[in-house]
């Protein structure tokens, strides 16, 4: 602790190294020192050896010396917890001191939590309300890069839009010690944002700024808050943070501006939406082919649009992988740094290419890589969790979803992979109540889906048809998960006319040539105990390349009959579940 208020509190802001350098003067001059008192002692006539100094003046100093050597044990001490100290700090257990002009917080600080509020639209008007939700997300990003933060998701803070709650119990349910705040409004050509960075445990105000400038320099600003913010809190950057922090992603303010609207549009699932997403971010990368940041989005985008769990008209995964392919190749070649993009690649490896051996390597060299930001969430940490769930590493999964968790308390996705791991762990209760909450924070039928997906697994079929209708009763087309398992939930009921109604949907599907029906249909047939028909529409379903095969095979519990098959075995090696 002395070394810390030496450091931080008295030593006039003085940097690391030059109190480890006055720490290490001090450890090896004091021996010396010590036993060069212990010999020789000052004199009026100078320095002379002990023994040789008169025994009546020893006497007289007989006291001093006990004093000496008082003193001598007291630094003593205090060396030996310095040297403690110092190897404490050296071995990783590094801490943290949060400080600025407005506030001292704690000097015990290891990670400073951060929730970057959605800004205010001052303009009230809707079709300005992406720049708000765009330059939020982008805010976000950019503090992610400094590896002392932790910062809470867009999916996250979403919900406090326009809140009327305190800065206090906003800082108390997301779990952060600071909030960062403000509002936007666009006039013309220019742009005016007011920021503000506030204690999340007392609302005083740390930092604030105005920034009134042209609409094209909006790309320098978060770049700028996010020093401003380090600055303020007196953050020692690494060199890479500082290039990182440095790095504009495109100067074109059009190609910037249509990437902050793919974002503001492709977050509520919507294949609408991602149908926007899409060509926006094409526009932008024609105006800038060096934007590596929007061929990332894109390839993103362009997983979920394939994604057949969440939309019922997902493409062929053959024309999904042609077309992420290029894309991650081409932003990975701009910005090799960037670990999203192996995130990506470890989605495209699990989903669509069926390679397990070749996912676990993408997703670990994403979380290894120093690019990764703290923030799980960022083009869904839901990857990594999946791709140890389909190989049987529970303990691994979890522990990202413990992550996911502390920075991302009320993001579905999170809840969602929850409920997974918590499922195959036995923990079925736990699990329906993880997936329940994600349904909290967002209605979509993929969330519904999965309540009713986990009812059925602990054989509750009433509860089940219950989730699993509200998924379906939407205006949206079903999707083939859902359809198979309202067939199957009917079926244990013994309702086999709805059963077969829903199974003929699915026929339908197949018979005019639509994508990802092969792997429901399987469902269907392994829910009625049919092994061979369940086998035959799994290989199928392997040869056609559709979507999730791999994941499905392990992760689903409806195929858990079939482990003991030789033919399934076999599929299972085939993805490389055997090269774990």
């Amino acid at each position: 602790m002395i070394y810390k208020v030496l450091g931080g509190k008295l030593g006039f802001n003085a940097p690391d190294y030059f109190m480890k350098v006055l720490l290490i003067i001090l450890i090896i001059g004091f021996p010396i020192n010590l036993v060069f008192s212990w010999i020789y002692d000052i004199t009026r006539e100078g320095i002379k050896k002990t023994g040789d100094i008169d025994r009546e003046a020893q006497k007289s100093k007989l006291t001093g010396n006990r004093l000496n050597r008082v003193i001598i044990a007291s630094l003593s001490v205090v060396v030996v917890l310095l040297v403690f100290n110092l190897l404490r700090n050296s071995a990783g257990n590094k801490e943290g001191e949060v400080e600025s002009g407005a506030i001292v917080e704690s000097a015990d600080v290891v990670e400073i939590s951060i929730a970057v509020l959605p800004l205010d639209n001052i303009n009230q008007d809707e079709q300005l309300e992406y720049f708000s939700v765009g330059v939020t997300q982008e805010i976000i990003d950019e503090l992610a890069k400094v590896n002392q933060f932790s910062l809470s998701s867009y999916l996250a803070v979403k919900r406090y839009k326009n809140t009327d709650k305190s800065p206090e119990d906003i800082a108390t349910e997301l779990g952060v010690s600071l909030l960062l705040f403000g509002s936007s409004r666009i006039n013309g050509d220019s742009v005016r944002l007011s920021l503000e960075l506030v204690n999340g445990g007392t609302g005083n105000r740390i930092w604030s700024k105005v920034y009134n400038d042209l609409f094209s320099n909006t790309i320098k600003i978060q770049n700028d808050v996010a020093k401003q913010v380090v600055a303020e809190l007196n953050i020692e950057l690494s060199p890479e943070e500082k290039r990182n922090l440095n790095k504009i992603n495109t100067n074109n303010p059009e190609a910037f501006n249509l990437f902050l609207q793919a974002k503001a549009e492709y977050y509520d699932l919507t294949s609408d939406g991602m149908t926007k997403s899409i060509d926006m971010l094409e526009q932008a990368i024609e105006l800038d082919p060096k934007y590596a940041q929007a061929y990332t989005l894109l390839a993103w985008i362009y997983i979920l649009n394939g994604h057949a769990g969440v939309l019922a008209h997902a493409d062929f995964a053959v024309k999904t992988i042609e077309k992420v392919q290029p894309l991650i190749e081409s932003s990975i070649s701009l910005d090799s740094s960037n670990s999203d993009n192996y995130l990506i690649m470890g989605a495209l490896d699990l989903f669509y290419l069926n390679d397990l051996p070749s996912a676990k390597d993408h997703v670990e060299k994403a979380l290894r890589m120093s690019g990764w930001p703290k923030l799980p969430t960022n083009y869904c940490i839901c990857t990594a969790i999946s791709v140890y769930a389909a190989l049987d590493k529970l303990g691994k999964a979890t522990k990202l979803v413990k992550l996911s968790r502390k920075t991302d308390n009320s993001d579905p996705f999170v809840f969602s992979d929850e409920g997974l791991v918590l499922l195959l762990e036995g923990e079925s209760e736990q699990a329906i109540n993880a997936y329940k909450q994600a349904t909290e924070f967002n209605g979509h039928p993929f969330f519904n889906f999965k309540v009713g997906w986990a009812y059925y697994h602990i054989d509750d079929f009433e509860n089940a048809l219950l989730y699993l209708n509200k998924a379906y009763n939407v205006e949206t087309e079903s999707t083939g998960s859902i359809l198979a398992f309202l067939s199957n939930a009917h079926y244990k009921l013994g309702n086999f006319e709805k059963s077969y109604n829903y199974h003929d949907i699915l026929l339908e599907r197949q018979s005019s040539g639509r994508p990802n029906v092969n792997i429901p249909l399987a469902m269907v047939s392994a829910g009625r105990g049919e092994t061979q028909e369940t086998l035959q529409y799994l290989e199928k379903a392997y040869k056609e390349k559709e979507y999730g095969f791999a994941w499905f095979l392990n992760s689903d519990p409806v195929f858990d009959e079939l482990k003991g098959n030789d033919a399934f075995i076999e599929l299972i090696n085939r993805v490389g579940f055997d090269q774990k």
